[in-house]
């Protein structure tokens, strides 16, 4: 694709192509916007296209689209894009009115604008802007193919779970302790472990306080002298009853 207004590059594609803008300026606040780029410079100064109550469009000549090899990615970008577009840099006129300064096809470039505040719009790209980027970008850029990574197959090699190249703990969990084994305390005795034998001991004695062993019972009984008299008396009794039964008999 050739244009008149085009210049021709070292590999025989044009670097660069002539457009102008057309500027839409409401009426009222003289506040404007860029509404489209068209291919090809009539020259001469701002033409009046449309004027209106509502404010006026202008066709602003004299701009060109310059093309880069080092910028050819980000060219492809914009032609691979949802909405393949022209960037148009403004900048305040004395009236406060945007004024197109700058015209590039570079996300990169459009960017570094919009980074110091100055106003970028972006409208949509001509077809014959396309196809002339379109011949830059593949005469000087070739896209990387993006390299799958081969899975590992797991049904044919169950080891791998256990392989040493999957069993790396990354150091940044939690939880990434083992906490199923302790370093020995050795003799070292913490005060909540004194409380805590203590607290196993006391149970131990009291149960053996309050309930006595059947010998001492057997002692105590033995010992005390109305037990005695008691025994006493009840084996004098039986002795009775049996000689009463003998003499009935």
């Amino acid at each position: 694709m050739s244009d008149p207004n085009a210049s021709a590059g070292p590999a025989g594609t044009p670097d660069r192509f002539a457009v102008s803008v057309i500027l839409a300026v409401s009426a009222p606040s003289a506040s404007g916007e860029v509404v489209g780029v068209v291919a090809g410079d009539r020259g001469g100064d701002d033409r009046l296209l449309r004027s209106d109550g509502a404010g006026e469009q202008v066709l602003c000549p004299g701009f060109q689209l310059r093309l880069y090899k080092d910028e050819a990615e980000s060219y492809y970008m914009n032609l691979t894009g949802e909405r393949p577009s022209v960037f148009v840099v403004c900048q305040a006129a004395e009236d406060e009115s945007p004024r197109p300064v700058l015209v590039t096809l570079s996300y990169d470039e459009a960017s570094s604008y919009m980074e110091v505040e100055d106003a970028v719009f972006s409208v949509p790209m001509p077809p014959e802007i396309y196809r002339w980027v379109e011949t830059f970008v593949l005469e000087h850029y070739t896209p990387e193919r993006k390299k799958k990574r081969k899975l590992d197959n797991w049904k044919e090699d169950p080891k791998l779970f256990t392989s040493p190249r999957f069993n790396v703990c990354d150091g940044l969990d939690d939880y990434a302790e083992d906490f199923t084994r302790f370093a020995p305390l050795g003799d070292l005795m913490t005060r909540q472990m004194r409380r805590m034998l203590a607290m196993e001991e006391e149970p131990a004695a009291g149960k053996a306080d309050d309930q006595p062993s059947h010998r001492s019972l057997q002692t105590a009984e033995s010992s005390d002298p109305s037990v005695e008299e008691e025994a006493t008396s009840v084996s004098s009794a039986d002795q009775k009853a049996e000689s009463d039964a003998g003499k009935a008999g």
